[in-house]
């Protein structure tokens, strides 16, 4: 019992201390437009030419959804 009522304890410290107190952080670079809200990201890394690597992300909508690739620079690859 003492035990669910420390970790219990601890979480909500964890959950309280948080609040509204986070700073706001800018995006440095936006991609293009997408036609829907994509999302998952992911990174393949080029190791012999990181400026190559690319971005993964889905574009989920049941009709025209897919995924979509951009370069590091964050234009779509077409």
């Amino acid at each position: 019992m003492m035990k669910k009522t420390l970790i219990l304890g601890v979480i909500s410290a964890v959950v309280f201390s948080c609040g509204n107190g986070l700073p706001e952080i800018a995006p440095t670079l936006k991609s293009e437009k997408l036609p829907h809200d994509s999302d998952d990201p992911a990174i393949w890394i080029n190791h012999k030419n990181p400026e190559q690597s690319i971005v993964f992300g889905t574009d989920k909508d049941e009709i025209d959804g897919g995924v979509y690739a951009l370069f590091l620079d964050v234009k779509i690859i077409k």
